[in-house]
C-alpha cells in the first residue's frame, strides 16, 4: 500500500474564490506554508473540469493561475515524502 511508504499531511484550507462563470478556485496551505490551489470549472454537457496541483510553482507563469505566479518548483514527490 502507498501509505506503508509515504506520508499524507493534511491541507489548511486558505481561501475560495469564485468567477462569474461558475470556476471555482480553492487555495490550500501545505504544513510547510507553501500553497497550492485546486479548480473546478464548469464545462459544456453538464461536464466538469477538475484541476488539481501536483506541484507548488509553474513553469507557465499562466496569469490567471496563482501556481503559475510562485517561483517555487516542487513536484509531486513533495506530497509522498517518505
Amino acid at each position: 500500500m502507498i501509505s506503508e511508504h509515504a506520508e499524507f499531511g493534511a491541507l489548511s484550507f486558505k481561501d475560495i474564490r469564485s468567477a462569474s462563470d461558475g470556476t471555482r478556485k480553492s487555495l490550500f496551505t501545505l504544513d510547510d506554508g507553501l500553497v497550492i490551489e485546486t479548480v473546478v470549472i464548469p464545462w459544456d454537457r453538464g461536464r466538469t473540469i477538475a484541476c488539481v496541483s501536483s506541484q507548488v510553482g509553474c513553469a507557465m507563469n499562466c496569469q490567471f493561475c496563482y501556481t503559475g505566479q510562485k517561483t517555487a518548483d516542487i513536484r509531486l514527490s513533495h506530497f509522498l515524502s517518505s
